[in-house]
């Protein structure tokens, strides 16, 4: 009998396919064409592979940097390039 962890999650196959629904049929083809060795790894394999589509691994920045700053970057760079060229 598999070891039933504190937390767990019952899941309930759709009667068939649909956008937002996975059918159990669907999950052992699955199953089989990964080479997983049970249902539950399908499982966690497609919702690490939606985790890392849809959530940012970094915490986000305040957005684009303000022309004035890059034009204060450009000056300070210009200083102390002698000549070369700024990527700015």
């Amino acid at each position: 009998m598999p070891t039933v962890h504190k937390e767990s999650l019952l899941l309930n196959f759709a009667p068939h396919e649909a956008k937002h629904a996975v059918s159990r049929k669907t999950i052992k083809e699955l199953q089989n064409l990964l080479g997983f060795s049970d249902e539950t790894q399908v499982i966690h394999y497609a919702l690490a592979t939606l985790r890392d589509q849809m959530m940012p691994r970094y915490q986000a920045d305040n957005g684009p940097v303000p022309d004035a700053m890059l034009e204060q970057i450009s000056k300070s760079v210009g200083s102390c390039t002698k000549g070369g060229k700024s990527l700015i």
